[in-house]
């Protein structure tokens, strides 16, 4: 029943994205979408690259998934997925990493993905529509079906800031999905919610119930359209094209127990530097043994010989590194 309700009334990603993501890819010949649920990210991949390799563990939502020539749906777990070796010009993610197993996930980029090439991974939190709106479907999330929530939806609340990225990362624009919503189709994107399910499966009734006559008082006509926003949160980075550590299963350092890492300060460093902040990158790539505590690990990255900006906003060469207790 989920995944009926994701085909129907989960938001589509903007056109602006991909044309985004392939101008910074390498190379238009293959990408990966990894958790691509019915597809929707895999769509406007394939709009730019040759072909699309599109996964999900779930054989449900691959059998709703939306249908494209340059696209080949699997059933599968990320780290099985059957690609060749430095193969793939861009990975993304949307709206799923944080239920992947990152540790073994980012082995797998590490194995697929061509040196230089990109990977981005994006989540929305709560819509926007209008203010008494909002603040109903915000008391439903948090006091209804709050309870019920997947500890890793912890993640897409922190909008990917606390996720562990070891790549060498740069600051994409602004990217929202929209569209113009009557009342039922809010209501049919909460019972989307993985929270909602779980209440049903759980206690017996639609806990949308407890919301609707409010939402309907504040919504106005049933059949008023109204526009719906979901800004996105992203992490956009590149695979560095000679990394001094190119294997995960070099990532670790036999001297660091990677449960005992944390975060200490960040500080500028300079290029004679960048090992010290390679080795923090490398370390944070493997330290998925405690995932929680990898989580606290501060982005490591540089910015690339193509100046980006970075995210604290200077276009200059030079590195960010995490330095660790």
């Amino acid at each position: 029943m989920q995944a009926d309700y994701y085909v129907r009334y989960r938001p589509r990603y903007p056109a602006d994205l991909f044309i985004y993501l392939a101008s910074l890819a390498p190379g238009h010949e293959l990408a990966w979408d990894a958790g691509t649920g019915n597809g929707q990210a895999a769509l406007g991949l394939a709009v730019h690259f040759s072909q699309v390799v599109a996964t999900d563990a779930s054989e449900r939502q691959i059998a709703h998934a939306f249908r494209h020539a340059r696209i080949r749906f699997r059933v599968g777990l990320v780290e099985e997925v059957d690609l060749e070796r430095q193969s793939v010009d861009i990975i993304t993610s949307a709206q799923s990493i944080h239920w992947f197993d990152l540790g073994l996930f980012y082995e797998c980029v590490f194995r697929v993905l061509r040196p230089g090439g990109l990977i981005a991974v994006w989540c929305y939190d709560r819509t926007e529509i209008d203010p008494a709106i909002d603040r109903i479907v915000k008391s439903y999330s948090s006091e209804i079906v709050g309870p019920y929530w997947p500890p890793e939806i912890q993640l897409v609340d922190e909008r990917y800031s606390s996720l562990s990225f070891p790549f060498t990362e740069i600051l994409p624009p602004e990217f929202a999905c929209e569209a113009n919503w009557r009342l039922e189709d809010v209501v049919g994107y909460l019972h989307s919610w993985s929270s909602t399910q779980a209440f049903i499966e759980q206690q017996g009734y639609d806990p949308v119930d407890e919301i609707r006559p409010a939402l309907a008082k504040a919504w106005g006509s049933p059949n008023l359209d109204r526009r719906v926003r979901w800004p996105l949160y992203m992490r956009v980075g590149y695979l560095p094209e000679n990394p001094s550590v190119s294997e995960p299963s070099t990532l670790v350092d036999s001297n660091i127990d990677p449960s005992g890492l944390k975060a200490k300060r960040l500080r500028r460093t300079t290029p004679d530097n960048l090992a010290a902040g390679s080795r923090a990158l490398a370390v944070r790539a493997r330290a998925y043994n405690n995932p929680r505590q990898a989580e606290k690990i501060l982005p490591a990255f540089s910015v690339p010989d193509r100046y980006l900006t970075c995210k604290t906003g200077c276009s200059q060469r030079c590195s960010i590194r995490a330095e660790l207790d």
